[in-house]
This record gives C-alpha cells, sequence and structure tokens, in this order.
C-alpha cells in the first residue's frame, strides 16, 4: 500500500509541476519556433502512457532506494542521472 500511496503522491505532483512548465514555457517556445507544426491538443494515449511508465521508474530507481536506509546516495545518483537523460 505504501508504493501505490508513493506513486499517486509522486504522479500528483509530478503532472502539477509539468503542467505549469508545458502550458508557462514550453508551450509559448515550441509556438515561436514551430509554428503549425504544434498541434492544438496533445496526445493523450501517449502522454500517459509516457507518465505511467516514466514514474513507474522513478519510484523504481529513486523513491524505494531512498526510503531504505542504506541506499540515500544511491537514490541521489539515480535521480540525478534520471534527470540529466530526461
Amino acid at each position: 500500500m505504501q508504493i501505490v500511496t508513493l506513486y499517486a503522491v509522486t504522479a500528483l505532483i509530478f503532472l502539477a509541476a509539468d503542467a505549469v512548465m508545458l502550458r508557462t514555457v514550453m508551450k509559448p517556445l515550441f509556438t515561436k519556433h514551430l509554428g503549425d507544426a504544434v498541434l492544438d491538443s496533445p496526445r493523450l494515449g501517449a502522454a500517459v502512457g509516457f507518465y505511467l511508465i516514466y514514474i513507474a521508474i522513478l519510484l523504481y530507481f529513486v523513491s524505494v532506494p531512498a526510503l531504505r536506509d542504506d541506499m540515500p546516495v544511491q537514490a541521489l545518483f539515480n535521480g540525478a542521472l534520471i534527470g540529466i537523460i530526461g
């Protein structure tokens, strides 16, 4: 049950932060540089699939190891690595 709660909280925080970033920074930037190539609405199926998998990866490599007492440095490293890649 702890993992389900962690997944839900992570998803809410991630989606809220991403929504703000996409609306205020990325959409104007993409519209400016790509013009008519930008879709009017996002492809929800692809977005949902991405978020489900990405949040699961975050939990597996960052959150769950951070909850273990002997893994905080590894969790920090893994989180930084995912941030660099993403």
